[in-house]
């Protein structure tokens, strides 16, 4: 889980981003489309009710959507609610939304469940958030979030990195396949969690970057 991965001079990593209830990134996208894929990890420290983890509005599309504490579901297209299950409190689920072409799958952890939609997953009208959704701005309150990868057509577009930049300590979050920063678009200032020591490797090692499919190898210089 991105193990391997520093940051540019300038931006330390920290072990998750939470926002409070007025914090959110915008990811500057605007996307219509039906092959779209998420891979993230988050936790909830208290139960969300009301709150979105991302996505965006009008209509509903490719929202992961907290109706009630302790559960959550994607809104995919015209088909609105779509693979709710219960989540635990206190407990990191990593997870991958994946919606092509009228099939949709959604995993937390080691459980997948799939289905249909009409539609499509993510449309154009507003842009694509992270800790709220554009249109109704329901804010999440309670999730810690360390990286989530957006990718649109097997194309990886934003894959960010929780960090804060290290000349005024502003949160946010470091998108690694871009090199840009995107702090807060709200209000108020994110939570954060500790700060991740930088990796030394020592010669033959490798590390392997799941999440991106890319496998380094070091020779300890």
């Amino acid at each position: 889980e991105l193990a391997g991965i520093s940051l540019p001079s300038g931006y330390q990593r920290v072990e998750w981003l939470q926002a409070t209830g007025t914090q959110y990134i915008n990811t500057g996208l605007m996307i219509d489309a039906n092959d779209v894929e998420y891979n993230l990890k988050w936790r909830e420290t208290s139960g969300e009710a009301g709150t979105t983890l991302c996505g965006n509005e009008s209509p509903w599309s490719g929202l992961l959507y907290h109706p009630s504490a302790g559960s959550i579901y994607a809104a995919v297209g015209n088909s609105d609610v779509q693979g709710t299950r219960a989540i635990p409190i206190n407990s990191w689920i990593t997870a991958n939304f994946t919606a092509k072409n009228g099939a949709w799958s959604f995993r937390t952890n080691e459980t997948t469940l799939s289905g249909s939609y009409s539609g499509t997953v993510i449309s154009s009208n507003y842009n694509f958030f992270l800790f709220c959704n554009s249109g109704t701005w329901q804010f999440s309150k309670y999730s810690q979030m360390p990286f989530f990868d957006l990718k649109v057509g097997g194309v990886l577009l934003r894959s960010f990195v929780s960090c804060r930049r290290t000349s005024d300590s502003v949160a946010g979050m470091y998108d690694i396949a871009n090199g840009v920063f995107y702090p807060n678009a709200g209000t108020g200032t994110f939570s954060i969690g500790g700060d991740v020591a930088p990796i030394t490797p020592i010669a033959g090692d490798t590390a392997t970057i799941t999440d991106l499919g890319i496998t380094l190898t070091s020779n300890g210089t």
